[in-house]
């Protein structure tokens, strides 16, 4: 109840905001889940480039941008979230007139497991998944993207 409080505490446009971010974000993670990444992909650039052109907004739409999408995978992906909050934030980013990259990095861990997270690149800034992490640490996997 306390976060239904929150929420109508809210101005109108973080509303809008949270309400996008949520819907793509656990709509993302359930197409992960039963359709191959290749479909999924392929619906997220469909997704991007069905708007158009639109014009940017103030620049100070970005960091709402990210509070958005970052409090919608918390409170409803739990964790292993990168790709699909990644694949929001491209979708969200591109309607408000903002390019947005998904870029992939892969490394073992010192436990010896396999890390493949998702970023979000900005004008060569990593708004998205890169929080705690060190990037140069990962191997790009972008030149996959370039063969889908």
């Amino acid at each position: 109840m306390r976060l239904v409080s929150k929420f109508f505490q809210l101005d109108r446009m973080s509303r809008k905001l949270l309400l996008g971010a949520s819907f793509l974000s656990t709509s993302f993670w359930v197409l992960l889940r039963i359709l191959p990444f290749r479909m999924v992909y392929s619906i997220m650039e469909k997704l991007v480039t069905s708007r158009g052109g639109a014009r940017p907004l103030e620049p100070e739409i970005i960091p709402r941008l990210i509070w958005a999408l970052s409090a919608a995978s918390r409170r409803l992906l739990g964790r292993d979230t990168c790709l699909p909050q990644a694949m929001a934030a491209r979708v969200m980013f591109k309607r408000f007139g903002y390019p947005a990259e998904i870029k992939f990095g892969v490394k073992k861990s010192a436990e010896g497991r396999l890390r493949a997270p998702a970023w979000v690149f900005h004008e060569d800034e990593a708004l998205i998944g890169g929080e705690g992490l060190d990037l140069a640490s990962y191997s790009s996997l972008n030149h996959l993207r370039r063969s889908m």
